[in-house]
């Protein structure tokens, strides 16, 4: 699809499950700056957790419905079914057996910094300065983006978006107690709650704090994207 033609609601869709090319987020940071994009980006992410939330239920109601049940099958299936899964143990385990990681390098794995959905509108309230944090942001600069993350913190109370990419940038550089301690700032009314709770389970697991990681990647409560869904995972399996 041509970049000219994309419409907002289509590259809203595609920031939300994690699949904008390298071209669209460029694009999808141009228009950012439209506050009728900004008005619609707010109103698309708070409606898609909100249908996390509806599908994780359904999927509660559904699983609770199951029956116990189950048609019996023939002898030899079930003998062959159970040599198969003898197979699949024995090379999953193999598998990781041989692929296991470093608390650091599962970090390094699975860190990546979240795309800037923060939606700056007017010119009041120290935008200037949330405008600096948020441009060395988008520019990979996390030092310079924590400096003016600190600076606005000197002129108002942050709200959960600017908690929220102050603490990734404090983890991108590694300071993982700051991070955490701002990412705990975060209201669960926040939209990007789940997020907040798997960039601090990710810095719990580069102090080797692999048990309370996956203590909070196990809760009900979070709802995460098919995207991030996948990769929570991945890295559970990587953790046993």
């Amino acid at each position: 699809m041509s970049m000219d033609i994309i419409s907002d609601k289509e590259l809203i869709e595609k920031f939300l499950r994690g699949s904008l090319l390298e071209n669209e987020q460029l694009l999808f940071n141009e228009r950012k700056k439209d506050d009728n994009f900004l008005s619609l980006l707010e109103e698309s992410v708070i409606a898609y957790q909100g249908r996390l939330a509806l599908k994780n239920k359904l999927k509660n109601i559904g699983d609770e419905l199951k029956t116990e049940d189950k048609k019996p099958y023939k002898k030899s299936v079930i003998w062959l079914s159970g040599i198969a899964a003898s197979i699949l143990l024995f090379l999953a385990f193999q598998f990781f057996a041989t692929s296991t990681l470093s608390s650091t390098e599962l970090f390094d794995t699975y860190f990546e910094a979240y795309p800037n959905a923060h939606a700056i509108k007017g010119t009041t309230d120290g935008n200037s300065i949330v405008k600096k944090a948020f441009q060395f942001y988008d520019d990979a600069q996390y030092e310079k983006a924590t400096k003016a993350f600190k600076e606005l913190t000197a002129t108002k109370t942050l709200n959960s978006s600017e908690h929220f990419y102050f603490g990734i940038s404090l983890l991108a550089r590694d300071k993982v107690e700051a991070s955490k301690l701002q990412l705990s700032k975060i209201s669960e009314e926040f939209p990007l709650y789940s997020e907040a709770q798997w960039y601090t389970c990710l810095g719990l697991i580069k102090q080797d704090s692999l048990d309370k990681a996956k203590s909070i990647l196990k809760s009900k409560k979070l709802n995460f994207s098919t995207y991030r869904n996948d990769k929570v995972k991945k890295l559970l399996n990587q953790m046993k």
